[in-house]
């Protein structure tokens, strides 16, 4: 690797794709991932219908005085598609998502009230 060819820049990739730039800016992610948590978390194609009236109340309460949320970014928000949305908020609801084992036992009730035949009793006489 040290003495051999040295690699391709990264605009000239190995399988000859084209790096596009970025359709929105970094602002406008930021102030999408602000106004998703402050909507209840909603998936992409409902953001996509409320944010029109959303939009203008959180702006109008002061919701939206962060400072990535400038004109620019609101605009960018408003144009972005529902798949866009979900495709940018995947690593915010990955985040989100519950990790671990569950906490819950069985009771030991439950067990206990059940019995077991051995192999030195006699055999039910009784149906049940």
């Amino acid at each position: 690797m040290l003495t051999g060819q040295a690699l391709p820049a990264p605009a000239e990739q190995v399988d000859k794709r084209k790096l596009r730039p970025k359709e929105y800016s970094d602002d406008s992610r930021s102030l999408l991932e602000h106004v998703w948590a402050l909507m209840g978390c909603p998936c992409g194609k409902y953001l996509v219908v409320m944010r029109g009236l959303w939009l203008p109340l959180l702006a109008q309460a002061g919701d939206l005085d962060k400072p990535f949320a400038t004109a620019e970014a609101v605009t960018q928000l408003q144009a972005m598609s529902a798949a866009t949305i979900d495709r940018y908020l995947a690593p915010a609801r990955k985040s989100m998502q519950l990790r671990g084992i569950s906490t819950t036992k069985p009771s030991p009730l439950l067990r206990n009230s059940i019995e077991l035949s051995k192999v030195g009793d006699e055999p039910a006489t009784t149906p049940g």
